[in-house]
């Protein structure tokens, strides 16, 4: 296939573009080309910057000598964030990278939704004494649950084998 059409479509196409900063990555041409496209689509570009000297991380003053002219504004304009490896350091860097990207977090906002519906639910058992299952208590509180047994109850369905 064409892989310059492909990966300058997926730039194009991008809500947000991270790029990665490591000794030498510009260098790829590959990686120059889909930084140029980021710059030309206008996109929301995401510098993150490895620490790690083992694997190409440096410094910025350093990084910013191997910039090609025509890239520098990029790299001088933005604030680039710092990726640990370390799993203590990680989770900070991988939200603010979401939160430049404007990316929601949905494993976090989904683990909120399970603790409200976990307290909703150990409050509604605590003030259902008579309730003996799980089937009593969703009747109670659920209109839809109302409406199935309003309307038959349940079916039992069997496994075609």
């Amino acid at each position: 296939g064409d892989l310059t059409g492909t990966l300058e479509d997926g730039v194009r196409n991008c809500r947000a573009f991270i790029f990665f900063i490591t000794d030498g990555i510009l260098a790829s041409d590959w990686c120059s080309r889909e930084l140029r496209w980021a710059v030309a689509f206008r996109k929301n570009i995401v510098l993150v910057r490895e620490t790690d000297f083992r694997h190409g991380g440096l410094e910025m003053n350093l990084f910013l000598k191997q910039v090609p002219e025509d890239l520098v504004h990029v790299f001088r304009n933005t604030i680039a964030i710092p990726w640990y490896r370390q799993p203590a350091f990680r989770r900070v860097s991988v939200q603010l990278i979401l939160k430049a990207a404007d990316v929601v977090d949905s494993y976090a906002r989904d683990l909120e939704r399970l603790n409200q519906t976990k307290t909703e639910m150990e409050a509604i058992l605590e003030s259902s004494m008579n309730t003996t299952t799980c089937f009593d208590v969703i009747a109670q509180h659920s209109w839809a649950m109302r409406a199935v047994f309003l309307m038959g109850g349940f079916t039992r369905f069997k496994s075609r084998k």
